[in-house]
């Protein structure tokens, strides 16, 4: 009786509690919305990947400044709390950073192994043309061919040789006349290159390996953290590290803008991403203003506004625009190679009947002969016989 009461009480004040909570669910809807919205770009850019199965879309440099500007924004809010919607939005995006990493890798296994595939495909389709050229009536030309290849090939692998033989000689010369310093000093280099592999997460080739790369980083910036807080003020390495984030942060859409600015290309670059970079600046800066957020965010933010203002602009000029130029240009370009086409055309045809008058020569004779043997004619009509050359 006594833990049915119990039981009946907890219920009881637990219903409470949702019937307090469920006048407030729009606003903490709307709290979860602010702190998703970011992500949306990204979000679309691993649909792309999913659809296409490769990591074309992929940008490392993206990814490493979305991974080092909200992870110094976590450390910031441990040290400084602010706005628990601006934290979400740091939470969001380093997570969706590690989700479009651990696509890139899967994509890249995948896409190695169809790559070994296709090499066994046409290593076997070779074999099938070797067999089939014999063949053909141009083996001695097929011959010459490989004859050259063969050549070229033998005269790069001894050059190749020659080269590993004098590396060789030469790194046992250095080896004797440096003597154990020599080897003190590989053995130091080879410490220190592993060391920085550890640390390196563009030399990554899985994602554990990208994942114990990003752990070590961070626990070495927390470490950097720890020594700063007890050298200088913890004030002043609070605004350090806020300052730090906001620059980096402001530098996200750089790799975008490299490559649609300078590169002028717009391939495999998501349109949310790029809506997303331009309506995001102001309302990120809209809602900074009205948290009361650090003044190093809100610089950030204006800095991000103006690099995506000009980023937009030359995406819509590239997407919409140039396509029309595109189309006149291949138009002008089709009418000046259909002249050419026709011009091949006619050699291609002279070719082709130049060959089969030949093949007429040689073959019809060799036929005349069967059909001589086979229905045995006269002896005049025989001797009157004379094979074309």
């Amino acid at each position: 009786m006594y833990y049915l009461s119990d039981f009946l009480l907890n219920v009881i004040f637990a219903s409470y509690r949702i019937l307090n909570v469920l006048p407030k669910l729009p606003y903490y809807a709307i709290d979860l919305f602010i702190m998703l919205m970011p992500t949306i770009g990204y979000l679309d850019m691993v649909r792309m990947m999913i659809i296409s199965k490769s990591s074309a879309a992929f940008n490392f440099t993206t990814v490493s400044i979305l991974l080092l500007a909200h992870g110094l924004k976590i450390f910031y809010f441990f040290l400084n709390p602010y706005a628990i919607n601006v934290f979400g939005q740091s939470i969001s995006q380093f997570c969706v950073a590690i989700f479009m990493t651990f696509f890139k890798f899967k994509f890249e296994e995948t896409t190695h192994g169809k790559s070994y595939s296709i090499v066994d495909e046409s290593e076997e389709s070779t074999d099938d043309f070797n067999d089939t050229s014999q063949n053909l009536k141009n083996i001695n030309h097929i011959k010459r061919i490989k004859s050259k290849i063969t050549k070229k090939i033998i005269t790069a692998d001894i050059k190749n040789y020659s080269k590993k033989i004098s590396q060789h000689y030469s790194k046992s010369y250095n080896k004797r006349k440096n003597g154990k310093k020599g080897t003190n000093s590989n053995y130091c280099a080879q410490f220190w290159s592993s060391l920085f592999s550890v640390f390196n997460i563009y030399h990554a080739k899985t994602f554990s390996e990208f994942i114990t790369a990003l752990i070590s980083i961070a626990l070495l910036i927390f470490l950097a953290i720890q020594v700063n807080c007890y050298t200088f003020s913890e004030q002043t390495t609070i605004h350090i590290i806020g300052i730090i984030a906001n620059l980096v942060e402001s530098m996200i859409s750089f790799p975008m803008f490299y490559k649609i600015v300078f590169k002028r290309t717009v391939s495999h670059i998501s349109t949310l991403l790029v809506l997303q970079f331009v309506s995001g600046d102001m309302m990120k800066l809209c809602f900074y203003i009205y948290s009361h957020t650090p003044i190093s965010f809100i610089a950030g933010s204006c800095l991000q506004m103006c690099i995506d203002t000009i980023l937009f602009i030359s995406f819509v000029q590239l997407k919409f625009l140039s396509p029309k130029l595109v189309s006149s240009t291949k138009f002008l370009i089709s009418d000046a190679t259909s002249e050419s086409s026709h011009d091949v055309s006619f050699s291609t045809e002279e070719h082709f009947s130049s060959q089969e008058n030949f093949e007429h020569e040689v073959l019809v004779p060799f036929e005349e002969e069967d059909e001589y043997e086979e229905d045995k004619f006269e002896e005049d009509e025989c001797e009157a016989f004379i094979p074309v050359p």
